[in-house]
């Protein structure tokens, strides 16, 4: 099994993925124990929820592609976007390893120390993009 698993809206990660979370003090996650079902019935332990709480407005509002902020501030129609650089170097590096986008939770962003402690750790299941290179479409190249 991969060491992440998308579980409907949920992201089911291998102990090997939370030791090395853990491991790395990262802020603004939290892991819930969770059994894992297989088509087959089995019931599969090991696994966690992975629950992202550290959510950033981080989005540079002039330099974006997509619909207009609702009331709320989440820009549903999301085609491409920018980091607004200065807010985030405004916010200490270890609050901003791994976060949502208050503006669209589906995108979670990861520093780059974290996906190379991903990589080397060999974890599986994940696909990454670099801001620059993300569209709307990226999930299905």
């Amino acid at each position: 099994m991969a060491d992440l698993l998308m579980l409907a809206s949920l992201s089911a990660v291998s102990g090997k993925f939370k030791e090395l979370f853990e491991k790395m003090n990262i802020h603004g996650v939290q892991f819930v124990p969770i059994e894992v079902t297989s088509n087959k019935k089995d019931i599969i332990k090991g696994h966690w929820v992975l629950h992202i709480w550290n959510k950033l407005e981080a989005i540079d509002k002039n330099n974006y592609e997509g619909g207009e902020p609702n009331r709320f501030g989440t820009i549903r129609s999301l085609v491409r976007f920018s980091l607004d650089a200065r807010l985030l170097e405004s916010i200490e590096l270890k609050e901003r390893l791994i976060f949502e986008l208050s503006e669209n939770k589906m995108i979670c962003l990861v520093h780059q120390s974290v996906y190379d402690a991903i990589q080397a750790a060999g974890l599986t299941g994940m696909r990454f993009w670099k801001v620059s290179e993300w569209d709307e479409d990226a999930m299905f190249r």
